[in-house]
């Protein structure tokens, strides 16, 4: 339901529907808060946010700390290839040297793949921001570079979709939206967009199986 209301928001029509899918939303989930439910927020609600934000930080650093274990300080400068003095600890010895180990090649893979992806989620933000200020081009060549660098992420392509759809290329929208749904088969976003432009190509059954 939160994935109905998100389209119907976003599509900007429909408001008394929009209305009654909120209304809805909030009978079933009453944790679900919108934009306006934030800026109306009493000081009581405002005190109980940062609680429990204080609570999460609070259980990650205990939780860092046993991770992390006694050691922990000459574990990361072993890493860096710094020397320790383990005086400085509460330690008995002096000085030694820690060399970091090479990195293996299952090591390099694996942070050249996080580099990859996090610079496709970085193109992707920046199409986000594209579609924001209505640079619909713009946001299309960002997110078909962000494709390039992950072809494994749904919400790109349907990203892209939407960006085609305001520039009324149907065609290249249905074929992003179909990627994205052989993704992910349950992308509600993905089934909206896709109907739209089979609405708009006068698609009337194939608009009416997606709505």
């Amino acid at each position: 339901m939160r994935g109905a209301y998100n389209c119907l928001k976003e599509d900007g029509g429909f408001p008394d529907l929009m209305a009654y899918t909120l209304k809805r939303l909030k009978d079933v989930d009453k944790s679900f808060k919108t934009t306006e439910d934030f800026n109306n927020a009493t000081p009581q609600d405002i005190k109980a946010a940062n609680d429990d934000v204080l609570d999460f930080l609070n259980q990650a650093n205990e939780t860092d700390q046993k991770l992390r274990g006694p050691n922990a300080k000459e574990q990361v400068a072993a890493i860096r290839g710094k020397k320790v003095n383990k005086d400085i600890f509460g330690s008995s010895g002096g000085d030694e040297e820690f060399t970091a180990p090479e990195p293996s090649k299952a090591q390099l893979d694996f942070a050249a793949e996080l580099e990859r992806k996090s610079t496709a989620e970085r193109e992707r933000y920046k199409g986000n921001e594209f579609m924001k200020s209505k640079e619909f081009n713009s946001a299309v060549e960002c997110y078909s570079k962000s494709i390039e660098l992950n072809k494994d992420e749904a919400a790109t392509y349907s990203n892209r979709a939407m960006a085609y759809l305001k520039l009324k290329n149907y065609g290249a929208t249905i074929e992003d939206a179909n990627t994205a749904l052989k993704l992910q088969p349950d992308y509600l976003k993905a089934f909206h967009r896709r109907g739209k432009a089979y609405l708009a190509a006068n698609k009337f059954d194939e608009a009416i199986e997606d709505f």
